[in-house]
């Protein structure tokens, strides 16, 4: 079970246990270190107020110094508190890890009446009565969410392995169609129906794939659904849904009916103003007024000479047919 609170009260006993067994630890260094093991923000400031609080209890069980007899611990359980990863063997069995010290003690591959161990622990049973409440509590609530989280597991693998079904339906419909259509046709009517079948088939597998796909990509396409939570572009995500080979989702093609394209930078060329059409206007009128006054004139003559031309040419040969033949 994951559990997100950094007790500092039987971190505070622990560290009194080491320090009962004479090991130089600083405050500092013992909040730094369980910083590292744990991944907690381990706070120095609130853990000195904890220790503070305990020495002031007057708990005999917290008053361990090396120079008492009474409390210093024996060098079995010296060497139990000594080990670095007797901090978390302790939060473990407080927070309900352990069914019993017996399993603690197995798991140290010791005899659960060992005078050490049992020296070692001692008070554990009452920190985690203690703290009971809260670990139920929390056990609770990660169970609800584990089981939903299962259901909903559950949920998609059925759909998943009813589509399949469904698939495997319309491949034996398709695969056995003409030995179940052996009867030739007899009228247009059976034809129609025919290909209608043939065309159903084909529409439903269309519609089972992405189905299936989708079923089979839910961790990539709630990635992208999350990509575009955060801002992400609508385009990229379609082109990522198509890739994926899924059925488009009803919001994606709402959103892309919706989007923008980026519009198009103007052009860098010189803006024509309204005094510039009216200059070329200007131009283009007097080319036209040139054209009828100087041009068309001379064209006209040179119909006119081109004609007279070819009236002379036309009577010349009248001419010379008119000639009377001479005899041979």
């Amino acid at each position: 079970m994951t559990d997100n609170t950094f007790y500092y009260h039987s971190e505070v006993l622990a560290y009194l246990k080491l320090k009962a067994g004479g090991q130089r630890l600083t405050q500092q260094a013992y909040c730094e270190r369980r910083a590292a093991e744990t991944g907690f923000d381990v706070s120095l400031q609130y853990f000195k107020k904890v220790l503070g609080k305990a020495r002031r209890e007057r708990n005999p069980r917290l008053n361990l110094t090396k120079n008492s007899a009474a409390t210093t611990p024996s060098t079995a359980a010296a060497v139990l508190l000594a080990d670095e990863k007797w901090p978390a063997l302790h939060d473990a069995f407080v927070q309900g890890r352990f069914a019993s010290l017996s399993d603690v003690a197995r798991h140290l591959g010791l005899r659960p009446d060992h005078r050490g161990f049992r020296e070692a622990v001692k008070g554990w049973r009452d920190e985690r009565r203690a703290l009971a409440p809260a670990i139920s509590a929390r056990t609770a609530e990660a169970l609800a969410k584990d089981g939903a989280a299962a259901r909903i597991r559950d949920i998609y693998a059925d759909a998943l392995a009813a589509h399949y079904k469904l698939l495997d339906l319309v491949t034996d419909s398709a695969n056995n169609a003409m030995l179940r259509w052996k009867k030739r046709d007899e009228t247009p009517w059976h034809t129609q129906m025919g290909a209608a079948a043939a065309l159903d088939l084909a529409r439903a597998m269309e519609r089972i794939l992405p189905a299936i796909k989708g079923l089979e990509n839910l961790q990539g396409i709630h990635k992208i659904f999350d990509d575009l939570s955060a801002g992400g572009d609508i385009v990229t995500a379609a082109l990522e849904l198509a890739k994926l080979g899924v059925a488009m989702p009803k919001p994606v093609e709402i959103l892309l009916t919706k989007h923008k394209p980026d519009e198009v930078p103007p052009d860098d060329g010189t803006v024509v103003t309204d005094e510039e059409i009216m200059r070329r206007r200007a131009e283009l009128l007097e080319q036209i007024q040139n054209e009828r006054i100087e041009f068309v004139p001379a064209r006209r003559r040179m119909v006119a000479k081109l004609k007279a031309e070819t009236a002379d040419s036309f009577q010349a040969q009248a001419d010379i047919e008119k000639q009377p033949k001479k005899e041979k």
